[in-house]
């Protein structure tokens, strides 16, 4: 009896400081913001569209001043789209653009521009097509919104 109340005093603490160490930085446990942002980019490009969303939201939650967040966010509408949710893509795509300085602005707006024109929307996606080309005039979109233009008679 007294061997095991011996091994429990000092199993104890250890315990302890384990659950602390746990409990204080719970990023640590799960990976960086970088890794588990990947870990969500790869569950997109396997398919599995609807955990990848919840991955991506969940990372936003948790930081949505992180330098990744607008990207997350980002993905989050290209899921959508691929789901073929296209009023939902529009709500994320719209969600992106609030970031400022976004790095992913320019395909925000050419998916936006997708999504109203599956939706039947022809002078919405007309209208963020040119947008595009106005904030993007290099666009590596241009030939394609181009043709785009063309067929809604711009």
């Amino acid at each position: 009896m007294k061997q095991s109340i011996h091994s429990s005093r000092i199993r104890a603490p250890i315990l302890a400081a384990l659950a602390a160490l746990f409990l204080v930085t719970p990023a640590l446990a799960r990976g960086s913001y970088e890794t588990r942002y990947e870990e969500a980019l790869g569950l997109y490009r396997e398919g599995r569209l609807s955990t990848a969303i919840q991955q991506f939201r969940a990372l936003i939650e948790e930081n949505p001043r992180h330098s990744l967040a607008d990207n997350c966010q980002y993905w989050i509408g290209e899921a959508y789209f691929r789901l073929r949710r296209y009023e939902q893509a529009i709500v994320e795509f719209d969600r992106t653009l609030t970031y400022r300085n976004t790095n992913k602005r320019e395909d925000a707006l050419y998916k936006l521009a997708s999504c109203h024109e599956r939706l039947g929307k022809a002078e919405a996606a007309r209208e963020l097509y040119l947008r595009l080309l106005a904030e993007f005039p290099n666009t590596r979109h241009a030939s394609y919104v181009v043709k785009k233009l063309d067929m809604l008679g711009s």
